[in-house]
């Protein structure tokens, strides 16, 4: 009996302790176990940890060209420049070859001064009872201007043809028997010189810078001439060669 419990209890022993061993081999299992499970966490940790992470490259812009900022300046309505011409007291230009106004034919002439325009030679020259001197178109010059002054003063105007800007005015008069000299070329205040190149007594004067006047008579007849834009030369040479040449010949007394 004795040896019974000693071999039960021995084999109690025994299987304790191997269930002891069991059970210490278990553990030792389950800590290997936990060990390697808290190793690989701990790996997988590190690594995430530790690990470089390619991180995608910047989304680079392309470089734009920036302009400058210009300071605009606002569009300015510009008005354009206007000449201005001081106020002068400005003359009005006379028109030296125009027929003298009233008060100078009634000075010169001592009668009203009515002017009529005619359209042609014919018509004037009856108008007054005479033939006024007139010049040829082969001197150069065309008529441009018919008019009687007075009822018996005629005034024929010319242009030069191939220098329009030279004028010429012709003026003639008859008078009546025991009638007086009188000036018609209705120019005042110049200073007369006398011309007795072609035989017959001429009055020449200058009205200005471009005009020049002359005065004659010849039998009944009273003639005067002016120009404008001809030189002195010219006009002595028109009115000594041509003109007053003219009145010797065909207005002379018989």
């Amino acid at each position: 009996m004795r040896k019974i419990l000693i071999g039960a209890l021995i084999a109690a022993l025994v299987t304790t302790s191997a269930e002891a061993a069991r059970g210490d081999e278990e553990l030792s299992i389950m800590a290997a176990q936990q060990r390697r499970i808290d190793e690989a966490n701990v790996t997988v940790r590190d690594e995430i940890e530790t690990f470089e992470v390619e991180k995608p490259e910047d989304e680079v812009t392309p470089e734009v060209e920036v302009t400058p900022e210009v300071e605009v300046t606002p569009e300015v309505e510009v008005t354009p420049e206007v000449e201005v011409t001081p106020e002068v007291e400005v003359t009005p230009e006379v028109e030296v070859t125009r027929p003298p106004i009233e008060a100078e034919l009634k000075e010169s002439v001592g009668l009203p001064s009515p002017i009529v325009m005619y359209s042609n030679f014919e018509e004037a020259a009856r108008k007054v009872g005479y033939i006024p001197l007139y010049i040829p178109r082969k001197s150069g010059y065309a008529v441009n201007y018919i008019a009687v002054i007075n009822e018996n003063i005629v005034e024929i105007r010319y242009g030069r043809r191939w220098e329009p800007t030279v004028t010429l005015a012709v003026r003639t008069y008859k008078r009546q028997v025991g009638e007086e000299l009188k000036d018609i070329s209705g120019v005042y205040g110049v200073k007369w010189k006398i011309d007795l190149s072609s035989g017959t007594r001429i009055y020449m004067a200058r009205v200005s810078d471009k005009s020049n006047v002359a005065a004659w008579a010849v039998g009944q007849y009273t003639f005067a001439a002016l120009t404008e834009n001809l030189s002195f030369a010219a006009f002595h040479s028109l009115i000594v060669e041509e003109l007053v040449d003219i009145c010797n010949h065909y207005f002379i007394e018989i």
